[in-house]
């Protein structure tokens, strides 16, 4: 479920004349995507027939650098975006930042304008929602992943490079924003939530310490390798392009800090919005089923009876999962290990062995996967 949906449900009543929101977007898009007859799917994603709204929101920019790219070549190497510094497998960070200031800026904000002008009603507003840092700081890794020197298959050196290459990205389209919004194009108010601090550049402000933010500055962190459950995708290996991605635990968490910002626009009247972090997982529909008809992918785990390097391995039952490689983590006392990975030759089957094995004498410990959550279970 996407994070507007999320944001409308978490309203609920508290805003009477609040429609249900119209989800036109396209994974893969550009911001010229938007307003074109065709995206890179073939399917517009707005057109003049769908009218205007007062309310419009969305994550756009890293599709403009070719952000999925660029994370391929850090992963896999190849194929090449541009060549890498020395001792990284990321385009070089001067490259990156060329791009992101060659992409964006002029032509952001003239993608901006033409959204208020065109798509918003007079005096709407736009909410432009950043991205994840992707990677938690190598430094604060859990030990394990600090001793292997590796989170996800990105390095230490690689991991903070795109860690900062996901933070230049967010401040030139917090720029860009900032900048449209002096100009008030058609009344229209623009606000950019970042979506790892709280910080934004409208009247609201998310404390820094909210639990639905990626990296609240008290409790748990939520970008890969954190201190909390991932709210990410990790390594899609059957598909690079889709990894990184918000999970639905992080969409879950979005809608929600989209749902506090909105008592503070101009125009709209909302009532108490809750503001507790997201403790369940809902499973989303697009890892290999269909919306309607297809039950949800889910995760069922115990311990089983093979022996581990420590205790037993679980026994962790994939069901409705698409056929291929699976990939999951292990949260051991709420510490992160992994990505690992095993073929699926079903939609429901059970792994039994080099899964995950208890490392800590208490506690509770479960598995994540393509932002599906498992139950919890006592130590070994």
């Amino acid at each position: 479920m996407a994070y507007p949906q999320h944001a409308y449900e978490d309203l609920g009543s508290s805003v009477p004349g609040l429609d249900e929101p119209t989800f036109v977007a396209c994974s893969g898009a550009t911001s010229a995507d938007f307003l074109r007859l065709a995206d890179a799917a073939g399917q517009p994603e707005w057109t003049s027939a769908l009218g205007r709204f007062d309310l419009v929101t969305f994550t756009f920019g890293g599709n403009n650098v070719d952000f999925a790219g660029i994370v391929t070549q850090c992963v896999a190497g190849s194929p090449r975006v541009a060549p890498p510094d020395p001792g990284h497998s990321c385009p070089s960070d001067s490259y990156v930042r060329k791009l992101i200031a060659r992409k964006l800026t002029t032509a952001y904000e003239t993608f901006l304008t033409k959204v208020a002008n065109d798509v918003v009603e007079p005096g709407g507003n736009i909410v432009v929602l950043g991205y994840p840092d992707i990677v938690e700081l190598p430094r604060l890794w859990p030990p394990r992943l600090r001793h292997l020197g590796t989170c996800d298959y990105l390095g230490t050196s690689d991991a903070t490079q795109i860690r900062g290459d996901a933070g230049d990205l967010n401040a030139s389209i917090s720029s860009d924003v900032q900048a449209v919004n002096a100009e008030h194009p058609n009344g229209v108010t623009l606000t950019f939530l970042d979506v790892n601090s709280g910080s934004n550049s409208g009247s609201k402000s998310i404390s820094s310490t909210n639990q639905n933010l990626f990296e609240p500055s008290v409790g748990k962190r939520h970008n890969l390798c954190g201190s909390g459950p991932p709210w990410l995708n990790g390594v899609v290996p059957s598909d690079l392009r889709r990894s990184f991605h918000p999970s639905e635990l992080g969409n879950a968490a979005e809608g929600r800090l989209l749902a506090e910002l909105l008592p503070d626009l101009p125009g709209i009247n909302v009532g108490p919005v809750p503001t507790s972090a997201p403790t369940t997982t809902i499973s989303t529909a697009g890892l290999g089923g269909s919306v309607g008809g297809t039950s949800s992918p889910s995760i069922s785990v115990s311990w089983g009876t093979n022996p581990a390097p420590s205790g037993n391995w679980m026994s962790i039952t994939f069901s409705n999962f698409p056929i291929g490689t699976a990939t999951w983590y292990c949260v051991d006392e709420g510490t992160n290990y992994g990505p690992y990975s095993a073929a699926l030759t079903s939609s429901t089957e059970t792994l039994t062995t080099n899964t995950c094995y208890d490392t800590e004498s208490n506690g509770s410990d479960y598995v994540s996967a393509e932002g599906v959550t498992s139950n919890t279970i006592g130590t070994d």
